[in-house]
């Protein structure tokens, strides 16, 4: 199997691949608000925003390159590139491609800050317990506005404009 042929197979995972990490960031301020009750760093709501962190981060991960071979198949992003070039800046195909990518790369950053936030706090119970919970809020907050894109390139109407059969 060459590369392309698993690039490919990985791509068509895409739509299974995404649920674990964005229902990982959906869970994780719900787990870090019951870790900031003030329990001790032994806390296992702050050992399960842990977990939820770093499967947030594998999954991301996954998606993230199951995306890319997803959007290759499709014939969104060009051979050699990394991301979609609509050329029209209107809701396209290309647009809506390009904003999904944006929005869930984007998403890395705050959750690395978060995992690192966590540890710190596993470590030593200190304010980043709270910077850990605002990260995860920024982090949901991207990955479910790249899961909007997502959602508008694969149920083209919005839910109002739905057609009967």
């Amino acid at each position: 199997m060459s590369g392309s042929d698993l690039l490919l197979a990985l791509g068509r995972a895409h739509p299974a691949l995404v649920h674990a990490p964005i229902g990982a960031v959906l869970f994780l301020p719900l787990a870090l608000g019951l870790a900031l009750r003030g329990r001790p760093a032994g806390d296992p709501w702050l050992r399960t925003a842990c977990f939820l962190a770093v499967l947030g981060l594998l999954g991301g991960a996954a998606a993230v390159a199951s995306g890319y071979g997803f959007g290759r198949e499709l014939g969104g992003i060009a051979p050699g590139a990394w991301l979609a070039h609509p050329h029209r800046p209107e809701p396209s195909f290309l647009a809506l491609l390009r904003h999904h990518q944006l929005l869930a790369l984007a998403g890395f950053p705050a959750g690395a800050g978060c995992a690192a936030c966590l540890m710190r706090a596993l470590r030593v119970r200190t304010g980043a317990l709270r910077a850990a919970f605002g990260l995860s809020l920024l982090w949901l907050a991207l990955w479910g506005a790249a899961g909007h894109w997502g959602g508008r390139m694969v149920f083209k109407n919005p839910p109002g404009e739905r057609t009967l059969p």
